[in-house]
């Protein structure tokens, strides 16, 4: 039996009702612009997007076998996953845009979590902090002879 997508607001009014489609995942992007309500798991793999605001469906698509769906973190992309060992064929990574094209396939022989990463950084902030070295604690490499082999540790 299909369910009955309804969108109620804080004092449980009912702001849209979706109607029924066989559909059990919902979820909004990360800016609140735009909804996802799809079927996966035992269903076909159909994706609605929604406008939030003027609740105006924008696309439906197809991502069959799609076990995990997750928003990217600029909220343009869809990345949807075939999951190990839910499905055991076709496992991969399918992202798509928001409109319903597909953008980018990855199939992966056995995939078992996936998670969008955000490119998004501050300017000049770097990939990684590098640690300041302790100017003092190469010293004794420093006056080794060239050639010389290594002492141990607290001896000379």
């Amino acid at each position: 039996m299909p369910a009955k997508t309804v969108i109620f607001d804080q004092r449980v009014k009912i702001i849209a009702d979706l109607g029924l489609n066989p559909r059990n995942f919902l979820s909004y992007n990360p800016q609140g612009r735009l909804l996802c309500v799809a079927g996966f798991g035992n269903l076909a793999g159909q994706i609605d997007i929604y406008d939030r605001q003027t609740l105006k469906k924008v696309v439906t698509f197809e991502a069959p076998n799609t076990v995990h769906c997750e928003w990217s973190p600029d909220g343009r992309f869809l990345m949807c996953a075939t999951l190990s060992p839910r499905l055991r064929v076709d496992n991969g990574i399918k992202v798509y845009h928001f409109t319903g094209s597909l953008m980018h396939v990855q199939e992966i022989l056995e995939l078992y979590q996936v998670r969008p990463r955000s490119h998004r950084r501050r300017p000049l902030e770097p990939l990684f902090r590098a640690r300041r070295a302790d100017p003092r604690a190469h010293a004794h490499l420093a006056r080794r002879p060239r050639g010389a082999r290594p002492t141990r540790r607290g001896t000379r």
